[in-house]
């Protein structure tokens, strides 16, 4: 026996009819999918089971098996064949398959028109899957080209399919080369030198969604600002000796005050017979995140110096503890004094070029020790 049969094809126990299903001498159809596939089990692969058992299990069944039950012999018929192809990318197809294939159409009363898109199903799947293989590399090589040439003509896939599929493979397999190098949310220039060299290499010009070029530009500019030397800026505010400005963003100043929040909560009495009685509303107290100031955030090689519409803020690097980064922008840690959110659209380059500087702020001051 085929142990490819076995797995595919388990057996199962026949249902019983119900009491009025005896009554009326009605029988279960369930079992009519039932009692095919015990006897592919029992013979060993579908071209073995003899004609005469097929014919005495469609004679106890006045419907189409298929048609009934599409639902479960589709996914069944597909396991098979897909096993059967699988391997077609260096063997041939063999008559032994072709005869359970065939016998398996048959056993299963699958009409031609359903055989052929199940088998096209399949065969894109098979072809699909091989293409991935062959690309894991980034190379098809001249071997990998015949082998998938003749598993098309073994599928007996259309050369359009075939193309279809190619590109979508292709594709697929920049999309996954591009996640991949985004995933730590830097682009550095080897990383996007590798994915130029893939389209060129199968003449590719892609064009990608905005979402994917804002990320695109985005982790370029974040690798740049980690690693790139810095330039400084012309900027019109005065600064100190030796200080040079790197970048200028627009951003909210927001504090942590605490605050009145609705709703309203009563205060109570409570009288010696422990009964309440309101005597009056007081607000519920809490901490909140405010907006302070806005205006323009000035990043430099010793400070951030904060230019709002109310007043004027810095920030020196020895009186930072730390930068957090989120989505929103940065939350400058203090040692002393309130703690400020400052909050831009360019969130991430703000905190990646604020973290760089105060790091290497710090490294300057230790090897000055």
């Amino acid at each position: 026996k085929i142990r490819r049969v076995e797995r595919i094809f388990k057996p199962r126990p026949i249902k019983k009819r119900s009491f009025f299903g005896w009554l009326f001498n009605r029988r279960v159809d369930e079992n009519s999918v039932i009692e095919l596939t015990n006897a592919i089990v029992d013979a060993g692969r579908p071209s073995a089971v003899s004609a005469a058992r097929i014919s005495k299990i469609h004679a106890q069944f006045h419907f189409n098996i298929y048609e009934k039950f599409s639902f479960e012999i589709a996914p069944v018929y597909l396991a098979f064949v897909r096993r059967v192809f699988s391997n077609l990318a260096d063997t041939e197809l063999t008559q032994e398959d072709v005869d359970d294939i065939t016998a398996l159409q048959k056993i299963f009363q699958i009409p031609d028109e359903a055989v052929a898109r199940l088998n096209l199903t399949v065969g894109m799947d098979v072809y699909r899957d091989a293409l991935k293989i062959a690309l894991a590399d980034a190379i098809l090589s001249e071997k990998e080209k015949k082998a998938l040439e003749h598993l098309g003509h073994q599928l007996d896939l259309s050369e359009e399919t075939i193309h279809s599929l190619y590109n979508k493979a292709l594709v697929d397999l920049i999309r996954e080369k591009i996640e991949d190098a985004l995933e730590d949310g830097e682009l550095s220039p080897d990383e996007e030198a590798d994915i130029n060299e893939i389209c060129k290499r199968f003449d590719l010009d892609l064009s990608y969604e905005k979402n994917t070029e804002r990320a695109i530009r985005l982790a370029k500019k974040i690798w740049q600002l980690k690693h790139d030397p810095l330039t400084p800026i012309v900027v019109d505010i005065q600064l100190q000796r030796d200080e040079d400005c790197f970048a200028i963003f627009d951003a909210l100043w927001l504090e942590v005050r605490r605050a009145a929040a609705m709703p309203w909560h009563p205060q109570y009495m409570v009288l010696s017979n422990t009964s309440e009685v309101a005597l009056s509303y007081a607000p519920i107290v809490e901490d909140c995140l405010t907006e302070i100031d806005a205006g323009q955030l000035f990043i430099t090689n010793k400070r951030l110096i904060f230019i709002g519409k109310s007043c004027a803020t810095t920030i020196l690097y020895s009186k930072i503890l730390r930068i957090e980064q989120f989505r929103e922008g940065i939350k400058v840690y203090k040692g002393t004094g309130r703690s400020p959110y400052l909050v831009s659209d360019r969130a991430l380059p703000l905190g990646t070029l604020a973290n760089r500087l105060l790091d290497e702020f710090v490294q300057a001051k230790k090897l000055t020790k």
